[in-house]
């Protein structure tokens, strides 16, 4: 469901955030956002999270139950060289988690935008 629905953000959120990369994994998620005017990291993650439960809800009912962390962490990118740094965390995670054999092996749900702070 998450992935549906991120990887299919435009039908809520472009007039709040761009994408710059997003890995899902199980249990947890990575995201490279960058809101847009006016916009508080905050409440975009709110309605992501919103929209995944009642998405899940609506089709047919999640045979487990979402358990959203009250908090979540969040990190200003400073520069370039923070970005990549962050960036190839998120592209080591499925290896970490042992989703992926090597960590050159591409992950089903690793997206990158081609320009992602355009």
């Amino acid at each position: 469901i998450m992935a549906d629905l991120v990887f299919t953000y435009k039908v809520g959120f472009p007039d709040r955030l761009r994408l710059g990369a997003m890995v899902i994994m199980p249990d947890h998620w990575h995201a490279l956002i960058k809101p847009q005017d006016k916009e508080v990291i905050e409440s975009i993650v709110g309605s992501i999270k919103q929209r995944v439960f009642h998405t899940s809800r609506r089709d047919g009912g999640a045979k487990k139950i979402i358990r959203w962390q009250k908090r979540f962490m969040d990190h200003r990118v400073r520069n370039e060289e923070d970005y990549l740094q962050h960036l190839e965390y998120m592209r080591l995670n499925p290896y970490k988690h042992q989703l992926v054999n090597d960590e050159k092996e591409p992950w089903r749900w690793w997206f990158v935008h081609k320009d992602p702070f355009a």
